[in-house]
């Protein structure tokens, strides 16, 4: 966020300028990230003082001490309403093609996040699950009146045989409802591009979840 590659050293030398200047006129000027480091470097300052202190607490003295003087300072206490979570009304299983069992250990929404917790065993097998089990697969995420995205997703085998699929997404809006769409893993990205359209085939593996 310095510059741009293709600047001549005439154009830095005029950037950096514009941060010298910013100090005379005893204004603050932040880059295009909105940080203080090009500001910081352009006013005079001891060296050794660098030397003695961590980087956020050497630039709020380079500023506050030696650049500039605090005219006032105040302090605001204030107290937030609980972010509310809403969960899913009744326990959830389903069942895929292969005769993979999927229960929803949890589901817990926020006003801005979907946290999803699976457990996956195969029912009638004792033998135990391991990630090619699951690799074919995956669940698309939709939240009801609002726009979701993937944010994370982690699954691995547990001690008593299962998988467990844990995942989570950001949303943009409250939601009364969370969809989920069970799909073979070469359609995820198509059921996603289309904001849950699937085939025929796959319309009985909608889930719908309704929430309190």
């Amino acid at each position: 966020m310095i510059g741009e590659p293709e600047w001549t050293d005439q154009e830095y030398e005029l950037y950096d300028q514009q941060f010298s200047e910013a100090y005379q006129n005893r204004q603050v000027l932040l880059n295009q990230a909105a940080m203080l480091g090009p500001f910081a470097a352009a006013v005079p300052h001891n060296p050794s003082m660098e030397e003695e202190m961590d980087y956020v607490d050497y630039l709020e003295t380079l500023l506050t001490q030696e650049a500039f003087a605090i005219e006032e300072k105040a302090v605001f206490r204030f107290v937030a309403e609980p972010l509310p979570v809403k969960h899913a009304k009744e326990p959830v299983s389903f069942k895929l093609p292969d005769g993979l069992l999927v229960t929803i250990e949890s589901l817990s929404v926020s006003v801005d996040q979907i946290g999803l917790k699976l457990r996956i065993t195969r029912p009638g097998s004792d033998q135990p699950l391991t990630l090619d089990d699951w690799r074919g697969w995956e669940i698309a995420v939709f939240a009801q009146d609002a726009e979701t995205r993937y944010d994370s997703l982690q699954y691995g085998p547990e001690d008593d045989g299962s998988l467990r699929y844990i995942a989570h997404s950001i949303i943009n809006n409250p939601t009364d409802q969370i969809v989920l769409i069970p799909v073979e893993k070469e359609m995820y990205n198509e059921v996603i591009r289309q904001g849950g359209a699937v085939t025929k085939e796959q319309q009985d593996r909608i889930l719908r979840i309704d929430l309190e």
